[in-house]
C-alpha cells in the first residue's frame, strides 16, 4: 500500500492518465464529543462532494473518483485493521515465544533460590547456634532474595 499526501495524489497517476487499480484516499479524523457516526458521515459525504465539484475537469477525469460513491467512516478505536490483520499471527507468535522464555527464567530463578536455601541450612544452624534471632535471619533471606529479584 502506498501512502502520499492528497495534494500528491495527481502524479501518481501512470502513463494513461488513471491512477492505479489500488489507489484509495485515506483519512482520519477524530469525532466531537456529542457527534455520532450517522452524522458525521453526512458531513463528511457534503465535504467529499465539495472537495471533488472543486477539482478541475481534467484532473477529475484525470484521477477517476466516482463522486456518487460516499466516503466510508471506520472506527480506528482498535488501530487500522488491515496492520492488524496482517501482523497479528506473527505478534501472537512473538508474544508466546516471549512468555515461554519468561517462564523459563521464572523457573531457573527459582531454582537458583532453592538450591541457596538447601545449601544454606548449615549457614543458618550456625547462625542460630552463635545467637541470632529468627527474624535477623528472615530479613537477611529477603534481602538476598530480592537482590537476586532485582538482578
Amino acid at each position: 500500500m502506498l501512502r502520499v499526501p492528497l495534494r500528491a495524489l495527481l502524479l501518481i497517476t501512470d502513463d494513461f492518465g488513471k491512477r492505479p487499480q489500488d489507489a484509495s484516499l485515506d483519512l482520519a479524523g477524530r469525532l466531537r464529543p456529542g457527534v455520532t457516526a450517522v452524522q458525521a458521515r453526512a458531513e463528511c459525504s457534503v465535504i467529499w462532494r465539495a472537495a471533488l465539484d472543486r477539482l478541475p475537469s481534467e484532473d477529475r477525469e484525470r484521477v477517476s473518483f466516482d463522486a456518487s460513491y460516499p466516503p466510508q467512516l471506520d472506527s480506528l478505536e482498535h488501530g487500522i485493521s488491515i496492520l492488524r490483520d496482517r501482523y497479528s499471527a506473527a505478534l501472537k507468535f512473538l508474544i508466546a515465544c516471549s512468555s515461554f522464555l519468561l517462564l523459563m527464567v521464572c523457573a531457573n530463578i527459582a531454582g537458583l533460590l532453592l538450591a541457596r536455601s538447601a545449601t544454606g541450612r548449615q549457614e543458618i544452624a550456625v547462625r542460630l547456634a552463635v545467637g541470632a534471632t529468627r527474624a535477623r535471619l528472615t530479613r537477611q533471606m529477603l534481602v538476598e532474595s530480592a537482590i537476586l529479584a532485582a538482578l
